[in-house]
């Protein structure tokens, strides 16, 4: 037995965050597939994209995680147990929508701030290694949005390196968040695999509207 699409549909609010992170993180996933064999200027293009969608992943997460909470969603025609996985699956990718950019986040944090001990520090290194290339050493940008949106670093991380003996903790800080970005990258690509499969499979094996939960056909801004 079948159930009407309209009765099980998403609102417009939902399908939109949906829909916007799903775009950024597809589009993100496959960014850092291939970005670190990039060669500038590429790659100065090709990061900040990367960041920038990234940050607002976690944003958009946050909100779509509070409209979650303020709104019930639409009844779901499953049994108990596909219900009880798809909820797994669920939260799993509301967490790694919000721990994947924070870990991305944090690596950008993992450099002493500018103006600090541990700054200078870095910046004496640099230049003791760059020899006679020396003028052509710049402090590391500030972390940006879209270019334009200027972005905080995570505080307890940089502070880490605001001393010179802060920074070979800081380095190690810094490799551990890339390896556990990469690790929640591959995550966040099993657990998309698995959603889909499940969205497929109720659709086309199950009889069942589920490709229409998340469409912007038919709809009203009436909450269901």
């Amino acid at each position: 037995m079948t159930t009407s699409a309209d009765a099980i549909r998403y609102t417009r609010m939902a399908v939109l965050l949906h829909w916007a992170i799903a775009l950024m993180i597809g589009c993100n996933l496959t960014l850092g597939w291939f970005m670190e064999g990039f060669a500038p200027p590429l790659k100065g293009v090709v990061l900040p994209l990367h960041i920038s969608c990234g940050l607002s992943v976690l944003a958009l997460s946050v909100v779509r995680i509070v409209w979650r909470l303020l709104h019930v969603p639409p009844p779901a025609p499953v049994g108990r147990l596909e219900q009880g996985a798809a909820h797994i699956v669920h939260f799993l990718l509301y967490a790694g929508m919000v721990v994947l950019p924070l870990t991305g986040w944090a690596i950008l944090s993992a450099h002493p701030a500018p103006g600090s001990q541990g700054f200078a520090a870095e910046q004496a290194r640099m230049a003791a290694q760059a020899g006679p290339a020396v003028h052509r050493l710049r402090p590391k940008p500030g972390i940006t949005a879209w270019w334009v949106i200027p972005v905080p670093a995570i505080g307890l991380v940089q502070a880490v390196g605001d001393t010179p003996g802060g920074l070979p903790a800081q380095k190690r800080l810094h490799d551990s968040f890339v390896d556990w970005h990469e690790a929640g990258g591959w995550a966040m690509i099993a657990l998309l695999a698995l959603h889909i499969a499940g969205a497929l499979k109720h659709q086309w094996v199950d009889r069942q509207p589920f490709l229409q939960r998340m469409s912007w056909q038919r709809m009203s801004w009436r909450r269901r």
